[in-house]
């Protein structure tokens, strides 16, 4: 237990040290103007104003070849997007114009079998009923059997 605490305590004081060292060391920026022949007050690189205007000039360039690469990414994405757009509006219209085409061969296939329904009770209701069709067979048979017999008693003979 005793050694738990001590180890809590030494890591505890120790990460509190590096803490408070890397504040101490940081630095500060300072911006001071100075006369030919005047001491520095603090240690760096001193820029004449030649030297500033070209590190702005950099900075600038730099900053605008950032700015045109950063541009010509957000063209290129754009582009490859509305072309992904351009793309699928075209398939949907494709598709589009297939289930139309379907449908409209569908609604031209029910309208004939409509027509055909139509047609059979139509012709189910004109047909003769199941008793004219008995009759007519009913005599058909009739007549064919009296013929067979006439016939066969002529032959007889």
């Amino acid at each position: 237990m005793k050694k738990s605490i001590a180890s809590l305590l030494l890591v505890s004081l120790l990460t509190h040290q590096m803490a408070w060292a890397t504040d101490i060391h940081a630095e500060e920026p300072m911006i001071a103007p100075l006369n030919q022949g005047q001491v520095a007050p603090f240690p760096g690189v001193l820029f004449n104003k030649p030297a500033a205007a070209k590190v702005t000039v950099e900075y600038k360039h730099e900053t605008s070849d950032v700015q045109v690469e950063v541009e010509k990414a957000v063209a290129d994405v754009t582009a490859r997007k509305d072309k992904e757009l351009f793309d699928a509006a075209a398939v949907c219209t494709r598709e589009k114009t297939e289930r139309d085409a379907r449908i409209s061969t569908l609604d031209e296939t029910l309208k004939l079998k409509q027509k055909e329904a139509d047609d059979l009770k139509l012709q189910l209701e004109n047909a003769p009923s199941r008793s004219t069709w008995f009759g007519i067979g009913f005599a058909s048979g009739l007549a064919f059997t009296l013929i067979t017999v006439f016939a066969v008693g002529q032959v007889a003979k």
